[in-house]
């Protein structure tokens, strides 16, 4: 098959997996296949961080296993200076006088016979990029200028479809996976990731206690049950497996559940998905917006504004001090609020308001619509 009949049928296979027909691995299959590369990696969903390794959700063509690095990636850093969109073309690593003589090419690269190489990070959306490369071993011939040329072409799809990709997701958020109180990510029964909500996407982001390591679930300091948590990623959920996760950025470790999918949630992207990893941040804390809790119970702005910050803070004195308002003024604020809502105590104010279901509408969600009672 000639290089352009090739392209056409790489480019809708780009289209086919963002509209979710296809999935991003069948993608990067082809595109290993049709380059002749020991190594193909598209990773969607990654913070533009502008340094260090692209985490998201990746999908990998591996001729040969070579395992990871663990120090500074120079080849990485090359991609991330370049602009976004822009190929990174390295080949015959051995012969660059800086590149040649690194440390990651001498105890790694040359280890496991790697020497052409094609990277480039894409943009996906407000803060986010897609990590692409291509791979070649030191007993085959540099990409052609053909292949390059081809490969620069591609990339121009791939945008595309990431740029299509990323409006969708902006969208509002409309079903119980994206509305959810907790973050959850999909497993496939090789344990990879392949789709997490919004709650979900924020904790990898933190890269504290969970994080994505190329393209399996990286959970640091179980504590419970940790062997059955991973063997539950593999499809063998007997019952829901609760651990913990410790973090060194937070005070309270995050609270993890393992359990089968729904079955609703099972297809993902063209990928079956056969575990539910669901977590939940103590300190995090949701309720509604300030418009449905003035629908809903009639609070005046003042009064919408003190109650979420009662939420947050837990405590009168603290409240008084975040709004700048009195204590006298909390108080008759607190007791409008009581009334409003039919609550008794702070606590069961507070109660209130997080199990509201519209406190679980994400933040790129519509706003919930009110419903008036008939008077």
């Amino acid at each position: 098959m000639s290089l352009i009949s090739q392209l056409g049928k790489l480019s809708d296979l780009v289209y086919d997996a963002a509209e979710g027909t296809r999935s991003w691995l069948d993608f990067v299959n082809e595109v290993g296949r049709c380059f002749d590369a020991v190594h193909a990696v598209l990773t969607t969903e990654a913070p533009d961080r502008g340094t260090g390794m692209a985490e998201g959700a990746s999908h990998l063509w591996v001729q040969y296993q070579c395992g990871s690095y663990g120090g500074r990636d120079p080849l990485m850093e090359r991609a991330w200076r370049l602009p976004r969109g822009t190929l990174s073309l390295v080949q015959q690593i051995d012969q660059d006088p800086v590149l040649g003589n690194s440390e990651f090419y001498r105890s790694f690269l040359a280890h496991n016979g790697l020497r052409h190489f094609m990277h480039a990070l894409l943009p996906q959306g407000p803060g986010r990029v897609a990590f692409f490369c291509l791979t070649r071993s030191n007993s085959q011939p540099p990409f052609s200028p053909d292949e390059i040329e081809a490969v620069e072409a591609l990339m121009l799809h791939l945008r595309r479809a990431l740029r299509g990709m990323a409006s969708e997701r902006r969208q509002p958020a409309t079903t119980l996976f994206e509305t959810s109180p907790y973050g959850l990510v999909l497993l496939d029964r090789r344990g990879h990731a392949i789709g997490a909500n919004g709650r979900a996407r924020m904790l990898l982001d933190t890269l504290d206690g969970v994080s994505l390591k190329v393209d399996f679930l990286h959970l640091a300091g179980i504590r419970g049950n940790p062997e059955a948590a991973f063997a539950a990623h593999l499809g063998v959920v007997g019952k829901p497996v609760a651990f913990r996760i410790e973090r060194s950025g937070a005070d309270t470790p995050l609270s993890a559940l393992v359990t089968a999918v729904p079955d609703e949630w099972r297809h993902h992207e063209a990928r079956e998905a056969v575990a539910l990893l669901m977590l939940s941040d103590p300190q995090s804390t949701s309720y509604p917006d300030a418009a449905a809790l003035m629908s809903l119970y009639g609070l005046t702005p003042r009064e919408a504004s003190f109650a979420q910050t009662l939420v947050e803070t837990r405590g009168m004195r603290p409240t008084s001090d975040e709004l700048g308002i009195s204590p006298e003024t909390a108080r008759r604020h607190l007791k409008s609020v009581f009334e409003k809502t039919r609550t008794h105590s702070q606590s069961e104010l507070i109660h209130l308001l997080v199990r509201h279901p519209a406190a679980f509408v994400g933040q790129s969600a519509a706003a919930p619509e009110v419903l008036q009672r008939a008077s």
